[in-house]
Formats: C-alpha cells, structure tokens, sequence
C-alpha cells in the first residue's frame, strides 16, 4: 500500500476551513472534525492550542491544564512554549489555582523577556477589538435599562457601576469601545439577580472564575456581556467592599475594592422604565479612576484601579495574563503603556519592572533604526 503524506500547507488550510465555520456557527459537526484533525496531527501547536480554546469555552479546564503541561516541553518554538504558558496560566486562574496561575504567567512573561534580548518578538497581530457602532450603543443602551427595570420589578436593587457609570456620566452614554455592560449589586441579592438573569435571556460566561460575588453572564440575542458584581455595605465603617472574592481560598487570593459609603435613590428612564442609581456617583468614579473626566487609553479597572487593595494574588495574577496577552500580540508599544496602567496599582513588582526594561530596549532599537 501506498502511504500519501499530507503537506504542512494543506494540514494548515483545512484547519482554517474548520476554524471559519466553527467561528460562523457550523455546529457539532466542525468541533468533531477539529478533535479528528489534533488526533490525526498531534503534534501540531496551532491546532492544538485552538483546541484548548474550544475547551475553555468548554469549562474543560482541568483537561487543558494537563493537556498543556504535556505540550508546553515538547515545543521546539519558544514563542509557541509562551503561548502554552500562558493557556496554561489562564486554564488555571479560571480553576481558581491563583498561585498556580502566577507561576505560569510569570515563566510566560521571563520567556519573553529572555527572547527580546535575543530579537525574537511575537508577530504583530491584528487585534479584534473594535467598537460598538451607534445601533449598537442603542441596543446595548436598551438591554441595560430593560435588565435593570426588570430587576428592580423583582424587588431586587441592581445599578450602574465602573465603565458603564462612567460613561453614563462623563459621555451622557455607554462608552462605544466598552462591550461589557458593568452593575452593581448588594450582596444578600447578588444570587437571586444571578438566578433573574439566566431566566431572561443570559448565559453564564464560560471564561470568569467562579466568583461568589461576581459573574459575568452573556445576552444570547445581543451577544453583550453582562458583568455582575455584589457589594457588601459595612455601616460601622461607612465603606462598601466589592472585587472578586473566593471564599475557600487564602485571604492572598482575594483581590479587594474600597468604596466611600453610598447608597441607592429610584431613577426614572422613561415613562415606562425605573431603574436604582448611586449616590454621589461622581465620587465613586474619582475612587476608581482618578482622574474619571479625562479618557485613559489603556485603562483597565481589573487592574488599575486606584482603591484595589494592595497584596492580592489575584490582582497580580490578571496583570501578568493582560500584560502577556499585548506582548504575544506583538503590540509592543501597546505593552509598554499598559505597564504604565500597571504600576499605578502595583508599583514595585520585580517581574513588571524587568518587563518595562526589557521593553524600552525593544523599543528604543525600533527608534534607532527607524532614524
């Protein structure tokens, strides 16, 4: 019998053909033609780190944490070695093994590093972010007062907070580059909005940790996140405590947020529509941001907010994965700034700060050859 091998360039081109129609919604049918091809090439990184994606969105975590640990050493391209850092780092932070997570991001973010001094950089790539159009910002507009109506219906006292505040506030509107749609909730009702949510129309989202007190859900008509974050309102101390919490983890893991009291008032939207809206927002908005009034171009509340409380595991954990992320873009420039973000809310760690050294050599050999 005659054995016909199959070119690399052919492999490749029916990965691409099953990658497009799994993305437009080719069904079950393309998923099990993607699992033959990784069994069929094994071997082949671009395949099987596609794979892990699909098996994310999957809540497949512990698998693509054992799945990359096979891979990761028997890569021969460092760049590749990054990326299955890094799908490992993010397999684990949505496991909750935060430490874990840490130790991954940190090697990803230390090969890179050492591939820079040598002149290896990730291959720019085209970033996919791009910002809601007018009808969009009007669909997205009307899919955060009809939720909050609704909730309010039920009794239960949902409304506007970070992204979605600030632009509702700074803009007069939902800011067109946020897709996210941002609320806040008082704790003793953050399950029952979670329960209300998934009655009518959302989808928990497969990528956010399992939080107990924040969850972010997806419309299955608009395809918009819907972000949910519980509040616990200390009156002794007059402060609100909101972040991401995980109760059966160590108090290093929780990554905390401060507020200055506040309370809740009935805001109408339309004739029809009532929602609740915060009290003296605009201080809430200068105790996340600062300068609230002034756009920021990087800026990233996970990260950068100023009333993040320092020492948390998990806050680390999302600036070195966000940072990685930029970097395996081959947004260089993007990078660095973003490492400005960083050292707002944690301005003395070792590994950010080889990461700017590391980056303004890149940088300034990109300068000098261009003059």
């Amino acid at each position: 019998m005659i054995s016909v091998q199959i070119s690399e360039h052919d492999v490749i081109k029916q990965f691409r053909e099953i990658v497009q129609n799994i993305e437009s919604g080719g069904g079950q049918s393309w998923l099990d033609a993607l699992e033959a091809l990784r069994r069929k090439f094994p071997d082949n990184n671009q395949i099987a780190l596609y794979c892990c994606s699909i098996a994310l969105h999957s809540k497949q975590y512990t698998s693509v944490i054992a799945y990359s640990r096979v891979m990761m050493p028997k890569s021969d391209s460092p760049i590749t070695k990054v990326r299955w850092a890094f799908t490992l780092g993010t397999a684990q932070l949505l496991a909750t093994d935060i430490q874990d997570a840490v130790e991954s991001f940190s090697s990803g973010l230390e090969l890179l590093i050492s591939l820079a001094k040598i002149g290896q950089l990730p291959k720019p790539q085209n970033d996919k972010k791009s910002s809601l159009s007018l009808q969009g910002v009007s669909v997205a507009e009307s899919l955060l007062w009809r939720t909050l109506h609704g909730l309010k219906a039920e009794g239960m006292q949902v409304f506007p907070m970070f992204g979605t505040l600030l632009g509702l506030i700074r803009e007069g509107g939902l800011l067109p580059f946020d897709k996210d749609l941002d609320v806040g909730v008082w704790l003793e009702d953050f399950k029952s909005a979670c329960i209300y949510l998934q009655g009518n129309g959302m989808i928990p989202s497969p990528l956010v940790p399992s939080y107990d007190n924040f969850a972010a859900f997806i419309d299955k008509e608009t395809r918009l996140t819907f972000d949910v974050c519980g509040f616990r309102r200390e009156p002794e101390r007059q402060q609100i405590v909101g972040g991401f919490w995980l109760y059966k983890k160590p108090r290093d893991y929780q990554r905390i947020t401060l507020f200055p009291w506040f309370d809740v008032v009935e805001r109408k939207i339309s004739e029809e529509q009532h929602c609740w809206w915060p009290t003296n927002p605009e201080q809430i908005l200068q105790t996340i941001y600062g300068d609230w009034k002034t756009p920021k171009k990087e800026w990233d509340s996970v990260v950068s907010a100023l009333n993040i409380q320092s020492g948390s595991l998990l806050h680390q954990c999302y600036a070195y994965s966000r940072l990685g992320k930029y970097w395996l873009q081959g947004d260089i420039a993007r990078a660095k700034r973003y490492i400005e973000e960083i050292n707002v809310s944690i301005p003395a760690d070792p590994l950010i700060g080889k990461c700017r050294r590391s980056l303004n050599q890149v940088l300034a050999k990109r300068s000098k050859h261009a003059s």
